[in-house]
């Protein structure tokens, strides 16, 4: 079932998801304040900070606001598990070619490290509860699942980071059959 949210709040995610990825075309994650980003997105300092520790916590709720919304766009007639992942890394190839300047600025930011680490905990915990839908008699072997995703996530993010770098050696479509191939093998 899906959770519910306030139509203020959403319009307030809405707002500043937009303003963030404006800022981002513009400038390096570091460079950009949570005033700034406030100040875009036409909400309150204080509310940010209600919802948010720090930019660092946004940038992992931008991720998953993301993801979410990739997933929501799920093909109804995917014939597989596989098909439908590699549609969403399709779509989030999409993603990262129609902002090519934010991942620039993301790219070459001091703290791309860190980034990349926010991007690896949340593909590690989508690919988690995936499992654990998927396969409910893995989840009583403790950190089973959790280490699957782990593996899986890191492979993902290692070939996504090697696909924004300039005059990368990774082919996309070597890249999504790859997914493809590893999905069928490791999540089915």
């Amino acid at each position: 079932m899906e959770k519910k949210i306030d139509l203020r709040l959403r319009k307030t995610y809405q707002s500043l998801n937009l303003a963030f990825t404006e800022l981002l075309e513009e400038k390096r994650f570091e460079e950009l304040t949570v005033g700034e980003l406030c100040d875009r997105a036409a909400i309150r300092r204080t509310t940010f900070y209600k919802h948010f520790a720090d930019k660092y916590d946004y940038f992992a709720f931008y991720i998953r606001e993301m993801m979410d919304a990739l997933q929501h766009h799920l093909p109804q007639d995917a014939p597989s598990l596989s098909a439908a992942f590699v549609h969403v890394c399709r779509d989030l190839l999409d993603f990262l070619h129609v902002h090519s300047r934010m991942v620039s600025n993301i790219r070459d930011s001091s703290m791309f490290p860190l980034l990349l680490d926010i991007l690896l905990d949340q593909f590690t915990q989508d690919i988690t509860e995936l499992l654990r839908r998927l396969r409910p008699e893995d989840a009583r072997e403790p950190g089973k699942l959790e280490g699957i995703a782990a593996f899986y996530a890191g492979g993902l993010v290692g070939c996504y980071s090697r696909l924004i770098r300039e005059n990368s050696a990774v082919d996309e479509a070597m890249f999504l059959k790859l997914v493809e191939q590893a999905t069928k093998q490791i999540l089915s």
